[in-house]
């Protein structure tokens, strides 16, 4: 659980347009200390770690600092959550701190959600692209304050609305998407850093690792495999306990 005062760091290094944030939790929400774009995911290895350690300086920072570290699970751009995985792997052998995976497409609705007025059980299909042609679809529904997610799999350009309710609102990341479904309810909304950072409190989907050792064992089961479910993952991961025993 992230207390007051503590200092966080939520990095997106899976969508079109990669980031970071460092911000503080404080008992009237968050302060964002720093907060920097780093354009296209392409090539986003070589100029994150770069990057981060200016913002961090900037700021006086010491890496120390930072209590919780959060990222995406997934969907999105594969390389970018094997490098976004990796690179707090390193971080959290140098300074162990918990890290906490959230669901993008959750994120993305609950955002969407958030910004306006949304009534109970409205269905929400949340599109991410996961390849040439490939894209994930999050089907969701609202309830209360919250959002459930109902299904989530893959599917082809062609089929994105392929068995939706009539009344389904379409969450998509660019227009191309957008072009795709004619006569369909849709607007688009891009994942960021801040993003994940303000709707962590009704995310259902994420997973808080506590120590260096989970995350190894971890981050190759669920990276390793961008089209499964948190809930599938976690019955997954039960399920292989269990053989080691």
């Amino acid at each position: 659980m992230i207390a007051d005062g503590n200092i966080v760091s939520a990095i997106d290094l899976a969508s079109r347009e990669a980031g970071f944030c460092l911000c503080q939790k404080t008992p009237m929400g968050w302060t964002f200390l720093a907060e920097k774009s780093l354009g296209s995911a392409q090539n986003v290895s070589e100029r994150f770690i770069d990057q981060f350690q200016k913002s961090l300086a900037e700021i006086s920072l010491p890496l120390s600092n930072v209590t919780h570290w959060i990222t995406s699970g997934g969907p999105g751009g594969f390389t970018g959550l094997r490098i976004a995985a990796s690179t707090l792997k390193g971080f959290a052998f140098a300074h162990p701190a918990p890290a906490i995976i959230v669901n993008s497409a959750e994120i993305r609705a609950l955002d969407w959600v958030a910004q306006n007025d949304v009534e109970d059980d409205t269905p929400m299909a949340v599109l991410t692209r996961a390849g040439r042609v490939k894209y994930v679809r999050s089907l969701f529904k609202k309830e209360g304050q919250q959002i459930k997610l109902i299904k989530e799999s893959s599917c082809e350009i062609k089929n994105l609305k392929e068995n939706t309710d009539p009344q389904t609102q379409f969450i998509v990341d660019s227009t191309f998407e957008a072009d795709h479904l004619p006569d369909t309810k849709t607007t688009l909304v891009e994942l960021n850093s801040r993003m994940m950072v303000k709707n962590l409190k009704l995310s259902q989907q994420s997973i808080e690792l506590d120590t260096i050792k989970s995350m190894i064992e971890y981050s190759p089961n669920y990276y390793g495999t961008p089209y499964r479910t948190v809930e599938e993952q976690r019955a997954f991961r039960a399920a292989k306990e269990k053989l080691k025993h």
